[in-house]
């Protein structure tokens, strides 16, 4: 289980740097990546800095929208 954690803090980390880039190279805004996932842009600040963890949901969508 430890392992499992530990591997899942990893990819959220990583999914973070790799969004943070993504927005950069595509020269879009946290206003307009937040509505493209549907969420607030408050929000979308939060998880890219850390503050609070993304759902599996919203993990999954970031990455699926980095992939489109």
């Amino acid at each position: 289980m430890c392992d499992y954690m530990n591997n899942m803090g990893d990819t959220i980390a990583q999914t973070r740097l790799d969004m943070y880039t993504w927005l950069k190279k595509n020269k879009i805004t946290q206003e307009t990546g937040a509505s493209l996932l549907g969420i607030t842009r408050s929000h979308f600040n939060k998880v890219l800095n850390g503050s609070t963890q993304p759902s599996l949901y919203l993990l999954e969508r970031m990455i699926e929208l980095m992939e489109e």
